[in-house]
Parts: structure tokens; C-alpha cells; sequence
């Protein structure tokens, strides 16, 4: 299955791309997806807001799945066509 994936702000800068595709098998989840990303571009991004040890993102980079938040798909199955993206969260004031 394909996933879309969408780096905005600095982490397009990071990664060098502002749109990645990604060939998952079917069934992946939300770590497949992360596994891959943290092959694919984990060593261009900075430690504060990639950790390498856990091929995940920090807690500042925020994300969706078609416009929802992220957290329903952590427990969930991606799906193919699924349009995910990644960027930091705003600091408040």
C-alpha cells in the first residue's frame, strides 16, 4: 500500500523534501511508517526533534492522518491512500 507523507516548516528543510511516499505492506501501523521514515531520512534530522533510538518522532513534532489528529491511528492499521503529515507544534505566549 502507498502512504503520502507531508514534512511542513523546518522539517522539509531537514529532510529535503516537502512530500515522500512511502510503500508499506499491507497491515503496517503507525511504527511501520516511523521505521521507515527514520531509514529514509532520520540521519538528516536533528536530535531534538528526531529520536534515533526509537525511530520516532519528539514530542514537538505534531501530527495528522487526512486532516485528523494522529493519535487515532496509533493504535490503528494505515490504510493505502492515507495522507499523513508531520510538522512542529507552535509555541504559545
Amino acid at each position: 500500500m502507498r502512504v503520502t507523507v507531508e514534512f511542513v516548516g523546518v522539517l522539509a528543510d531537514f529532510v529535503g523534501t516537502r512530500v515522500a511516499g512511502f510503500d508499506l505492506r499491507e497491515g503496517a501501523r503507525y511504527e511501520d511508517l516511523l521505521a521507515e521514515i527514520g531509514l529514509v531520512f532520520g540521519a538528516n534530522m536533528p536530535e531534538k526533534l528526531w529520536d534515533r533510538q526509537r525511530s520516532a518522532f519528539r514530542p514537538v513534532v505534531l501530527g495528522t492522518r487526512d486532516e485528523r489528529s494522529l493519535r487515532d491511528i496509533r493504535e490503528s492499521e494505515l490504510r493505502h491512500g492515507d495522507a499523513i503529515k508531520f510538522f512542529l507544534a507552535a509555541a504559545g505566549g
